[in-house]
């Protein structure tokens, strides 16, 4: 019972302090296309400031995550409206696994890991609609850099599965390119 009372008067203080804060929860619908799930949780409590942080889950051909923080400055509007500009870096680490059949009854599970470390620079507009401005709509566009970026892969052929390089420029090509755009959706609270 102290545990609980302790918890109500420690969410009521946090409340009470951050009764201007504005918060923003967004999904990407369109990451899903890339076998990947996106969250995004920005922070506007600052004037013409937000911060947030991106958790991105990887699933089908390459399993893993990527933590993705950023700070944005918008120019037009306070904070979490308007045109901004933003910073974003990255780290990502999935895998990568393929079984391949080499004769009758020889199998090989060849399985590769992909650590990513990179960041990007995005210009983007954030619109508040509905009556009480509470639904978000995100679109952002940018160029990307990456610890991928830069490899040569001409030696490798990407029809050979199993092949850490051909995984991982495929990866790179996937989810890593150098143009970085996105569209999410989410509410405001």
């Amino acid at each position: 019972m102290k545990s609980k009372l302790l918890l109500c008067a420690v969410g009521l203080f946090l409340m009470a302090t951050q009764v201007n804060a504005q918060h923003v929860v967004r999904f990407s619908p369109l990451s899903l296309i890339k076998g990947k799930a996106k969250l995004h949780y920005e922070y506007g409590g600052v004037e013409k400031f937000g911060f947030g942080i991106i958790a991105a889950g990887y699933y089908g051909l390459y399993p893993g995550f990527r933590i993705q923080p950023y700070a944005r400055y918008y120019i037009t509007d306070e904070s979490l409206k308007g045109l901004y500009v933003q910073p974003k870096f990255h780290f990502s680490k999935n895998s990568f696994e393929v079984t391949i059949n080499q004769g009758f009854a020889d199998e090989e599970t060849i399985k590769s890991d992909i650590d990513e470390l990179g960041g990007s620079l995005d210009i983007g507009w954030q619109f508040l609609l509905g009556g009480s401005e509470n639904i978000v709509v995100d679109i952002f566009t940018g160029y990307r850099f990456s610890s991928l970026h830069g490899k040569d892969y001409s030696g490798v052929e990407t029809t050979q599965e199993g092949s850490d390089a051909g995984s991982e420029l495929l990866y790179s090509l996937l989810h890593s390119n150098k143009f970085d755009l996105g569209l999410s959706i989410g509410f405001k609270f």
